[in-house]
């Protein structure tokens, strides 16, 4: 049974001393795979939302903002080019994977982040070699407002 547990999770943090169950490892994987599960879930139906506000925005003419999905590449420095300069722009991953590092990013216009850079015609990503960052492994979706 381990003395200690994290703190979001409660997941087991055994000690040295610790008596290591079976158990445990069982309900820490029940909780990962609960917390994976209510991730997936949430990740799919923003995607779908994302794909219906895309429909919507691109039949009124001029959207305040676009909504889109690309495949990371792992470049740093890459551009996604929206044709004009946003004011703000949120990213974020489809999926939560434990062999990659995927990072979140949100940027306002004057106010770049390490992850996402506004540029003149659309937002510029960052990974490194690892498959980590907003460019890295993984598909990810974003929102960009005018």
């Amino acid at each position: 049974m381990s003395t200690n547990h994290t703190q979001n999770y409660s997941l087991c943090q055994w000690e040295p001393a610790d008596r290591v169950l079976r158990e445990d490892f069982n309900a820490d994987n029940a909780a990962l795979d609960a917390a994976l599960a209510r991730i997936e879930a949430t990740a799919s139906a923003a995607k779908t939302q994302v794909q219906q506000l895309a429909d919507v925005a691109y039949t009124t003419g001029f959207p305040p903002f676009v909504a889109g999905a690309y495949s990371g590449n792992n470049v740093n420095g890459r551009v996604i080019e929206l044709g004009f300069r946003p004011k703000f722009v949120f990213v974020v991953p489809t999926a939560l994977r434990f062999d990659t590092t995927e990072f979140f990013g949100m940027a306002v216009d004057g106010r770049s982040s390490v992850h996402l850079q506004i540029v003149d015609d659309g937002f510029k990503l960052s990974a490194d070699p690892y498959g980590n960052g907003t460019n890295g492994n993984g598909t990810f979706i974003y929102f960009a407002f005018r």
